[in-house]
């Protein structure tokens, strides 16, 4: 059977919306990225208790290819019944896609050889601490916000070719800049099951959320979640060595959206520096779906304009700690 060729090239108008995808779930260095039909995300996990995913979908690009392993005979291996008894490593043939694991600092490192940027993550991922560093907390290209700055609508083409082979960005000019950063077996794919049929849910601006969770205690070492039918709908708290703080929001106030399918108030517990991790897409987003299931699992879930009326997708995924 013939090596495993992935064929994936596309045309990104502007490098900025993939430091911006990277940057929200960048609390540590090795992430896993999928390529698929309908889109690129770069996936991370950390002590089977957090997991973190952006998706950069395909109409973002402006040109987008990506060959399917399923259309490329020399790809697959068949029985004589015609099932397939074999598939290209790396590939799920249920989403269709192909992952490896790939170094985000390296990555946006070569990101800011194709636009300007100066200062390190700090504070604006708060309590978290551990991972960041790996990922650009060494002046990377973010300023005292942890924010990227590029020169605008720099453009680039990607490609990738399948197993063993680099990632290469390639900026768009009559410059020829090339990036090809290695990459490594991905990390083994950790399935939270969220239920969202069952899921009591929260939509905000992005900013009410923003200022909660930067107020909180950072000596606590968790997060209290708490949802009800009644006022306040949501509640998040903080279990300080100095104060035990509660930050309220009411529907119709604060709360855009509130959907509530558990049978009584419930209320679970979390990391607070895993739910700090999240600091790193609220400070970009637009809005915030909070969401907690019939598990006590947390999905925080981010909306972030990338102009022309496209977005960019964001989310995490949180195990409680312990829950009444």
């Amino acid at each position: 059977m013939e090596a495993f060729q992935c064929k994936f090239e596309a045309h990104l108008r502007n490098v900025k919306h993939l430091a911006t995808a990277i940057k929200t779930v960048n609390f540590k260095d090795v992430a896993t990225c999928r390529i698929a039909p309908g889109g690129i995300s770069f996936v991370l996990e950390e002590s089977r208790s957090i997991t973190a995913r952006s998706l950069m979908r395909a109409s973002l690009f402006e040109t987008y290819k990506y060959l399917n392993p399923l259309d490329d005979p020399h790809c697959t291996q068949m029985n004589e019944l015609g099932e397939l008894t074999h598939f290209p490593p790396g590939y799920d043939p249920e989403q269709g896609s192909i992952e490896f694991g790939i170094h985000l600092g390296t990555l946006l490192s070569c990101l800011n050889l194709f636009g300007t940027a100066t200062g390190s993550l700090s504070g604006g991922s708060g309590g978290g601490g551990g991972g960041g560093g790996g990922a650009g907390g060494g002046g990377d290209g973010l300023d005292a916000n942890g924010t990227y700055s590029f020169s605008t609508g720099t453009s680039v083409r990607i490609s990738y070719d399948g197993v063993g082979s680099p990632f290469n960005i390639m900026q768009d000019s009559q410059y020829e800049s090339i990036c090809s950063i290695p990459t490594i077996d991905p990390e083994p794919d950790v399935d939270f099951q969220f239920i969202d049929e069952y899921a009591s849910k929260v939509v905000m601006q992005a900013e009410w959320m923003q200022e909660a969770l930067q107020g909180l205690d950072a000596t606590s070492e968790k997060v209290v979640i708490r949802l009800s039918p009644n006022k306040p709908q949501l509640r998040i708290s903080s279990l300080g060595t100095v104060e035990n703080l509660d930050i309220n929001f009411t529907k119709g106030e604060v709360i855009e959206t509130f959907e509530f399918y558990h049978h009584e108030p419930v209320q679970a517990s979390y990391n607070f520096g895993h739910i700090m991790h999240s600091l790193r897409a609220i400070q970009l987003a637009d809005k915030v779906s909070m969401m907690m299931d019939t598990n006590n699992l947390l999905r925080i879930q981010f909306l972030i304009s990338a102009g022309d009326n496209k977005w960019l997708f964001s989310e995490y995924i949180f195990s409680a700690i312990d829950f009444d």
